[in-house]
């Protein structure tokens, strides 16, 4: 998944990925872009079906029938709506600590491109004398380490 954002971000703004902007994202606000853009791209998608048809009306949901109508209108939903207290309230928690399932903070991308770097020195893949080691140089790659 970090590739494929990683990827995307280089084409979509022809800079490096060891560029400031996109270490100092979060994997979530990136996440948030690609799919905006994506959508953006190819606004069909937002309604294709499980079967691969596209249908705009009547979905057989209340909620997402009446973002449809809304989305139709003109109006921007409240997809929040589709929460509950306790759920809203979860996600929120989420979002402050910034924790994933495994307890590690995800903070931005350079935090998450620093723990991948370390893990790969502690299993001795990469040379630990480069520093910063974005972009990941591993050492069986055909590139000079340095």
């Amino acid at each position: 998944m970090l590739d494929l954002l990683r990827r995307w971000w280089i084409q979509k703004y022809k800079l490096p990925s060891n560029h400031e902007c996109f270490l100092d994202s979060s994997p979530i606000e990136l996440l948030t872009e690609f799919w905006e853009d994506f959508f953006y791209d190819s606004p069909i998608e937002a309604y294709r079906q499980p079967d691969g048809t596209v249908k705009f009306e009547d979905t057989g949901d209340p909620l997402v029938d009446k973002w449809e109508k809304e989305l139709a209108d003109g109006k921007i939903p409240d997809y929040m709506e589709a929460f509950t207290p306790e759920q809203l309230e979860r996600l929120q928690s989420l979002r402050t600590r910034g924790k994933t399932k495994f307890g590690r903070s995800v903070g931005t991308m350079r935090d998450v491109m620093d723990s991948v770097s370390a893990d790969a020195v502690r299993h001795g893949l990469i040379d630990p004398s480069i520093k910063p080691y974005y972009p990941l140089r591993f050492k069986d790659d055909d590139e000079p380490s340095k």
